[in-house]
């Protein structure tokens, strides 16, 4: 009796839960996030933050409903064509990713109107906006991950692959990793503290206020550099805050090609291919020379290498594990199926 009350008390908080949060993304979508104007307000009588939320809200009630009802129906559908299927819990990296984005578009909504992060902070009723429009955006973005999760996974296919060959594709991208990192060293070692180009100056001038902070470089990797610097100050040497920033940028590349190098050996790509791009990734200098280089570009590349990478596993390699059956035609219907994707 009692776990029966107990599953209706979860199911009446996951409806609370859908409702707030569907709230919130409407209010993302419907308000206006600059500072309101407060002309003739009398903060007497209301609350700075009440009035703030009134004036932002720049859409008629009857729409703000509609768009209100249909992210609600929306994120109970996918619920309900989930059942359980798939255990959300497990993918807190979905999580993680979308309360990182979610921070980067609160500061890139503030940048869009006067190139700042001061809407953000500057009166309790832009605080209480931005919390809302933060929760509205992550919510926002973890039911859209959940749609696309279901939709991979609509055929009810099975895990990739069985623990044992994890357990040999992690020992042979840790070792891949280690032989990156090694190898790196040198270069490290010689673009010590970092290699920055113009436009990184330009971040760091912009972090310490010595020019104008806008838009024209990512707000969010400009913050990363600027805070590398700040960290190294207060261990004594801003060089050290550089060092430390190309080191993890290093050490994030080496992660991304090691899990990329391990995915050609799940393709059953040929020995001298994957020598190859370990050979390139090692001496040829268009790679080596941003080993220590501070830019926009690096980490964006980066990034976008694994995008390609995780698009691979979810189009090409067949689930059940490459090594199930006959590699080489397993091999032939990857490529097949790549061939079929690029064509469309």
């Amino acid at each position: 009796m009692l776990k029966v009350k107990m599953h209706e008390y979860r199911q009446y908080a996951k409806v609370i839960c859908w409702v707030l949060f569907s709230l919130m993304t409407t209010l993302t979508f419907t308000m206006e996030f600059g500072i309101a104007d407060y002309k003739d307000v009398d903060f007497a009588v209301s609350a700075e933050w009440l009035v703030n939320l009134e004036k932002s809200l720049s859409v008629d009630a009857f729409q703000s409903t509609v768009v209100f009802i249909l992210i609600l129906l929306v994120s109970m559908i996918i619920e309900h064509v989930n059942k359980d299927r798939i255990k959300f819990t497990a993918y807190k990296m979905l999580y993680l990713i979308c309360y990182m984005i979610g921070l980067v578009w609160l500061m890139a909504k503030s940048f869009a109107i006067n190139n700042s992060l001061i809407n953000i902070y500057e009166t309790t009723g832009q605080i209480v906006k931005s919390i809302i429009y933060y929760i509205g955006t992550v919510n926002l973005l973890i039911f859209i991950g959940k749609a696309v999760f279901i939709f991979a996974d609509r055929e009810g296919r099975k895990p990739l692959h069985d623990m044992k060959l994890n357990k040999e594709t992690k020992k042979s991208g840790f070792k891949t990793f280690l032989f990156l990192m090694i190898l790196w060293i040198p270069h490290l070692v010689m673009a010590y503290p970092a290699s920055i180009i113009s436009d990184a100056w330009s971040q760091l001038s912009m972090f310490y206020r010595r020019k104008t902070f806008t838009a024209h470089h990512p707000p969010f990797h400009t913050w990363v550099i600027g805070m590398a610097v700040k960290l190294g100050e207060k261990i004594g040497s801003a060089n050290m805050g550089l060092f430390l920033f190309i080191l993890l940028q290093s050490v994030i590349f080496a992660a991304i090609l090691s899990y990329g190098i391990v995915t050609m050996k799940k393709l059953d790509s040929p020995k001298w291919m994957i020598r190859l791009t370990l050979f390139i990734a090692v001496t040829v200098p268009y790679y080596t020379a941003y080993i220590g280089l501070i830019t926009k570009d690096t980490l964006y590349s980066y990034f976008f290498v694994l995008f390609l990478i995780e698009l691979i596993y979810e189009r090409i390699i067949p689930r059940g594990g490459v090594l199930a059956g006959n590699q080489t035609y397993h091999s032939f219907c990857s490529i097949s199926r790549f061939g079929d994707i690029v064509s469309q």
